[in-house]
């Protein structure tokens, strides 16, 4: 089977690099683009199975990437938001873009890692914790 890919954007790149590492740990083909433009351009390139999205970068919000990315007929990847926002406002409106999930910072690895698993109905690997 082939790995799973995964595009993450975010800009804090220690938090990007920890991310990337683990998931590919686990089997996940990883990309990263640390704001708005190379998202699209990242996503249009690789056609990601599914998508973390932190809510604040340079070069436009998440959520100006996530409204930018649905209006592309053939995007279908579901979409992670983390972020360090502590806001209802902004959980409320990832929902309302089809958000899978709203993760706040600091980022329980685990918990991603079940999220991304069960988004693309995958079984849990053993060792995601480690």
């Amino acid at each position: 089977m082939n790995q799973p890919k995964v595009l993450i954007i975010e800009d804090d790149t220690d938090l990007s690099r920890a991310i990337a590492v683990r998931l590919k740990g686990i089997g996940f083909h990883v990309s990263v683009a640390q704001d708005a433009y190379q998202a699209v351009r990242y996503e249009r390139e690789q056609r990601p199975d599914i998508v973390i999205l932190d809510v604040n970068m340079p070069a436009g919000d998440g959520f100006i990437v996530h409204d930018r990315l649905k209006g592309f007929a053939d995007f279908l990847a579901p979409v992670i938001y983390v972020t360090g926002q502590d806001s209802d406002d902004g959980e409320q409106k990832a929902r309302d873009l089809g958000a899978a999930a709203y993760l706040k910072k600091p980022l329980d690895f685990n918990e991603l890692a079940s999220v991304i698993q069960r988004c693309l109905g995958l079984e849990a690997v053993a060792g995601q914790g480690d």
